[in-house]
Order: C-alpha cells, then structure tokens, then sequence
C-alpha cells in the first residue's frame, strides 16, 4: 500500500512539473517531520522547490531545514486544531502572493475495530 501512496504523490508531482511556471514553485508539505511528507519535502527541495514545511515537532522541522538549505520556511502547527489551520492559512498568505502546490499529509489516526469508533472522532 505505501508504494502505491508513494507512486500517487509522485505522478502528481511530475504532473505539476509539466506545467511549471518559469518562476521559482512553492510548495507547502504538512506532516513534514516524518516518513512521507519529510520524503516528499526532500524530493521537491531538489526539484528546486522553495518549500513550507509544518509539522506539530519543531525539533524534527529545524533538523530537516538543516539538511534542506535556505529555500525552506518552518511553521509549527498541530493540524488537528482549527485556530492552528487558521493560523498557518493567514502565516502562508501573508508571506506568499500563491502557493503551487500543496501536499496535505499531516494527519491523525484512530486505531481500534471500526464499530467501536466514535463518529466523532
């Protein structure tokens, strides 16, 4: 299942490359501190990407700017909240006329058989 995520994200990158303005792309990766939206971060980085990168773990952001260069912006956020999506929303808009691409990949999980799940949650 992974390498089919994996090769999804990839296909709509290469697709967004197609139609790639002359100017600099930027991206914002939510869920970047870890596993696919880090993976993704690294690869539009050396696409050339000038990236936003948000995640709840600062520490892990900071490391992966580090590693990424100086075309990378931070913003700390925990997505589950609504005044945080906010707060990123105003941050993003105020610094960046447009975005080109987004890649939606913070999330939250619930674990456990399905008809013991609150709808709620």
């Amino acid at each position: 299942m992974t390498l089919l995520i994996y090769s999804y994200i990839i296909l709509n990158i290469l697709v967004n490359i197609l139609v790639r303005k002359e100017n600099k792309m930027i991206a914002l990766v939510t869920g970047a501190s870890s596993g696919i939206g880090r993976d993704i971060a690294r690869y539009l980085s050396n696409l050339d990407y000038d990236l936003i990168i948000t995640s709840r773990n600062e520490e892990k952001l900071v490391e992966l700017k580090k590693e990424l260069g100086k075309n990378t912006n931070i913003i700390v956020a925990d997505l589950s909240k609504e005044d945080e999506c906010k707060r990123l929303y105003i941050q993003v808009k105020e610094k960046y006329e447009n975005i080109d691409l987004l890649v939606k990949n913070a999330g939250l999980g619930y674990f456990g058989k399905f008809s013991n799940t609150d709808i709620n949650n």
